[in-house]
């Protein structure tokens, strides 16, 4: 099967249905209270995903395959996180820092390549997102992170600095990823 034989519509239908799936299990895993249950949506959510892409590669034969391939490893490593940071909060230890933490930043460094990649033929024909604005939401996404995500770790007395940069790096590069995507969208 490629991309000629099957319909837009139906490509179309697959899509929202991805879609609508994740919106479903986002909607679940922010109602449930923290358990094996909801955490196991941090392993399914990126095994989806993985299933989605792999499927696309075999469908469609992109010209590139490598940046999906990329991508599909980093949802890998990002259920590997997942299943280290849940084994440990469960057995009663510290999620943080961990051996997950190298794990996520694998994805994210991976997640960043190969958005760069995916992006990077389409640079110079689609230009519809410019520098100048994708430096502006870039930082305002930074703000949102660091005030959000990164500053309770940032304000622990208790963390050493290492853990605190630490905590600060993996967000940061998931902003990068989201400002390329932006980019090249």
């Amino acid at each position: 099967m490629n991309i000629e034989s099957d319909p837009p519509d139906r490509v179309a239908k697959r899509s929202i249905a991805i879609v609508i799936l994740a919106a479903a299990l986002t909607a679940v895993y922010l109602v449930l209270p923290e358990s094996p249950g909801a955490d196991a949506i941090r392993v399914v959510a990126p095994a989806i995903g993985i299933g989605a892409i792999l499927w696309g590669i075999a469908s469609f034969q992109p010209r590139r395959t490598l940046p999906w391939a990329m991508l599909a490893v980093s949802l890998a490593f990002m259920a590997a996180a997942a299943v280290i940071w849940s084994t440990l909060w469960f057995r009663g230890n510290d999620t943080f820092p961990s051996v997950g933490e190298v794990f996520q930043l694998c994805a994210s460094v991976l997640l960043v390549a190969a958005v760069a990649l995916l992006g990077r033929d389409e640079r110079e024909e689609h230009d519809s997102f410019g520098s100048f604005e994708t430096v502006i939401v870039t930082i305002a996404m930074g703000l949102a992170v660091w005030l959000v995500v990164i500053e309770p770790y940032a304000g622990d007395d208790e963390l050493a600095f290492a853990d605190k940069a630490w905590a600060a790096a993996i967000p940061l590069i998931d902003v990068v990823a989201l400002a390329l995507a932006m980019r090249w969208a």
